[in-house]
């Protein structure tokens, strides 16, 4: 099964979390009761609330079940496995997503058929409060595929209001050399309201579409790469779903051109919506570094090096570019990427890398400006002389925060040292060695403990990750070498807090869940929306929390005194 529950609900974290200086003090984070699954392959993913409950999909071992826990006290009130409706000639059946809405689970199945070499997903709901499904089923996409194993993915995405679903499908296809995406829109009674398909030639190597964001009205925007440039687009639901797309680096403001790819060049690039319904893109860049050869000749290259930070703000109904800015770094940025050792010795050469992936997001402040973060991150393969694996590693470094306000100007930038390592060694086929021993095919879910959770606190960022217990005694003094979490067994989750005016940072203590015995896993939590309670999840082995955060809304964007 493919669990891809990408669910729109782009989320401004705002954390409630209350400051105590630089002491270790951990925050008060109210956990419920202690729940034990019947198996520790337990991997839940929050869907949503009411006031009753709060509602999960999860998978135990080889079971897809649909819970409710009590608001109060978080205990289980029900755990019911998923049992797909009853539709002529469905057998085996795979389970794509699940979502809550209007008070029932929206479940999305698929088949692969032999015979006609098609796959089919079909969506239907499951009552919340008692586990039953509902017999009712209609079919979403009924797509060609040229094998079972090159069906490709799905993913669906939610509208703000609930009232329109997005079920975006993406495949490859070898024989006619070439990406197709289809986009299926409906509303939440599942009645079709849109159908479209797309298509990108194989030689887009480097193709990916990403950070889908689906609106109110049904109107559909999406940022995508392709032969090292980046797209932003949408289909316009006030327009009969007009599609509109253009290139970022090709967008003209007074004459000259945004990015000039003899000075600089786009390495990553996110976007979202302001509360004005404008487009706001953002991202990072890097320059060229010149060498000149002994004939006098100069040769130029790319190289991942974090030299910027750019941002557009582009209206929704012209598609005219409002602002544009881009910002290079300062010395005192650079600079605190430096080791001790570095600054000490006065280098210039530092080691930030513009590596983070699709690890990106923006939040949105109260006076209109934002934030963008940026994870920087890589994953490595390792193989032996017959090209078999060995080993993989996936590296969860530095966060890098750039304070934007409303018109694009710089407010400030801030490292935040981060250092996690997750690494596999593999024995032998279906077997994982790494930081728990064995574990049987549970990578993607033993990697929700890293990376990490932010969000607002009233005029503060607030940043939280599992780290190594060794580095919270640590400074905020970034020269300051961070020791690298390998095991949880050596972790504490630590917050960090930025002044959104002054940028100034301070570092403490988040939860203590260690405490309890369960591992903080900051890529599981829930928010409605802003102001209201965040959820979050610890686990270890079949013993398992949740918990709940209170949170401060409001911005006033004042100056600590």
């Amino acid at each position: 099964m493919k669990r891809l529950i990408t669910c729109v609900k782009a989320i401004a974290l705002t954390l409630g979390l209350a400051m105590a200086g630089q002491t270790a003090q951990a925050q008060n984070v109210k956990w419920g009761q202690e729940n034990k699954a019947t198996s520790k392959h337990y991997y839940p993913t929050i869907l949503g609330e009411d006031s009753e409950g709060i509602y999960t999909f999860a998978q135990e071992r080889n079971k897809y079940v649909v819970e409710m826990f009590n608001k109060k006290t978080m205990a289980k009130e029900f755990s019911r496995e998923v049992e797909p409706p009853r539709i002529k000639g469905i057998k085996k059946v795979e389970i794509e997503n699940v979502e809550f809405i209007d008070g029932q689970f929206l479940v999305f199945i698929s088949q692969y058929k032999k015979e006609s070499k098609k796959n089919e997903v079909y969506a239907f709901t499951v009552n919340a409060k008692t586990g039953k499904t509902n017999d009712k089923h209609v079919t979403v996409l009924d797509i060609p595929v040229e094998k079972k194993r090159r069906r490709g993915d799905y993913d669906v995405y939610i509208s703000e209001d609930k009232s329109k679903i997005l079920v975006k499908h993406e495949g490859y296809y070898k024989e006619a050399g070439k990406y197709v995406v289809r986009h299926k829109l409906i509303d939440s009674d599942l009645n079709v309201l849109l159908s479209k398909e797309e298509s990108y030639k194989k030689e887009d190597d480097d193709y990916k579409s990403y950070n889908y964001i689906l609106d109110n009205d049904g109107s559909v925007y999406y940022a995508r790469r392709a032969n090292n440039k980046f797209y932003i687009g949408s289909f316009d639901a006030n327009r009969d779903f007009e599609k509109w797309e253009e290139a970022v680096d090709e967008i003209k403001v007074e004459r000259v051109g945004l990015f000039n790819t003899a000075r600089f060049a786009i390495t990553d690039m996110v976007f979202n919506i302001n509360a004005e319904n404008d487009l706001v893109v953002a991202g990072y860049y890097s320059k060229p570094e010149v060498k000149t050869k002994k004939n006098g000749k100069q040769k130029t290259r790319f190289t991942n090096s974090l030299d910027g930070c750019y941002y557009l703000k582009i209206d929704n109904l012209s598609k005219e570019v409002m602002v544009s800015k881009v910002t290079e770094f300062d010395k005192e940025f650079k600079d605190q990427f430096l080791t001790k050792r570095q600054a000490k010795k006065g280098k210039d050469k530092n080691n930030a890398t513009n590596s983070f992936d699709s690890n990106m997001k923006i939040l949105d402040k109260a006076d209109g400006g934002i934030v963008l973060l940026g994870e920087q991150f890589y994953y490595q393969r390792y193989t032996d002389g017959n090209g078999n694996t060995t080993a993989e590693r996936w590296h969860y470094g530095d966060i890098v925060a750039i304070n934007f306000t409303a018109e694009g100007e710089l407010i400030w930038a801030n490292r935040i040292p981060k250092n996690q390592d997750f690494f596999i060694n593999y024995s032998y086929a279906g077997i994982c060695y790494g930081p728990w021993g064995v574990s049987w095919f549970s990578i993607p879910q033993i990697r929700q403990h890293y990376s990490y959770l932010a969000g607002f606190d009233g005029n503060k960022l607030i940043v939280a990750y599992n780290d190594h217990i060794k580095n919270l005694e640590r400074t905020t003094e970034t020269h300051e070498r961070q020791k690298n979490l390998k095991r949880l067994g050596n972790a504490v989750v630590t917050k960090h807090e930025i002044n959104l005016l002054t940028g100034k940072r301070t570092k403490s203590l988040f939860t203590e869940a260690q405490n309890s015995g369960v591992y903080f896993k900051p890529n599981v939590s829930y928010q409605g929306s802003q102001g209201e309670n965040l959820v979050i999840f610890a686990k270890k082995g079949k013993r398992y929390k949740f918990g709940t955060v209170d949170l401060k809304a409001k911005q006033t964007l004042v100056a600590d005194r």
